[in-house]
């Protein structure tokens, strides 16, 4: 992952980055910038952008404009120490508006965010019986289940049998999106609706197993997946 920090105030700079060295992978490109001017001059594509509001000439939000412009696919942080200037991030298509006077809670959230939604738009490959390997758009998935010796996944408009076993499919989804309910079966949070005693109920009327021992994982798994796609 490819991150930025633009903050004019070289305190408030070596916090964030301090905060990121904790919490982002060691494999992750950080690079800071001491104005918008700078950044703007030397900008890229980055996967996210953590941008201070209040900066001399060009500010956070006019600075997320002329980014954004140019790379509409990058996501963009706002920091602030004035919640009252929330609302306006949100006009410039800010992918969080993060309070400087809880920034490690509010960084880790959007990195963890971003990574869930990097992951839903990418694709797994399968074997698929008798037609060989097979990409799958993972978003598509809206569970997976066991039935013999092999695996059905269950996309929007379709079905799939792969040769795949549960245990290599579960390792190709790992990640908050997915939940294993049962040892049969793995379910998409995104198509979650609903949970009976021993079931979940889809978005798509379809049931799948719960275990017991698994329920309040599950439940607690669905509530942060709720609250992760209602803070996008």
């Amino acid at each position: 992952m490819q991150i930025a920090i633009v903050d004019d105030e070289i305190i408030w700079r070596q916090k964030i980055e301090k905060c990121l060295r904790k919490i982002a992978d060691k494999n992750d490109g950080i690079e800071t910038f001491l104005s918008a001017e700078e950044f703007l001059k030397n900008a890229k594509k980055y996967d996210i952008v953590f941008m201070d509001v209040e900066m001399n000439k060009i500010d956070g939000f006019e600075a997320t404009r002329l980014y954004k412009s140019k790379y509409q696919d990058s996501v963009v942080a706002m920091l602030t120490t004035h919640d009252e200037m929330c609302g306006r991030g949100y006009i410039f298509d800010a992918f969080r508006y993060i309070s400087k006077l809880d920034m490690d809670n509010g960084i880790k959230e959007a990195l963890d965010s971003l990574k869930i939604i990097s992951k839903n738009n990418k694709f797994i490959e399968v074997n698929v019986l008798f037609q060989g390997k097979y990409q799958i758009e993972i978003r598509d998935i809206i569970y997976v289940e066991t039935y013999g010796r092999h695996t059905i996944i269950h996309l929007n408009e379709k079905v799939i049998e792969c040769t795949d076993t549960m245990k290599e499919v579960c390792e190709k989804l790992e990640g908050d999106i997915f939940f294993k309910s049962h040892q049969s079966f793995l379910v998409n949070m995104d198509y979650v609706e609903n949970c009976g005693k021993n079931e979940i109920i889809l978005k798509t009327n379809e049931k799948v197993m719960l275990s017991k021992r698994k329920r309040k994982a599950f439940e607690e798994a669905f509530f942060k997946r709720t609250f992760q796609c209602a803070n996008r």
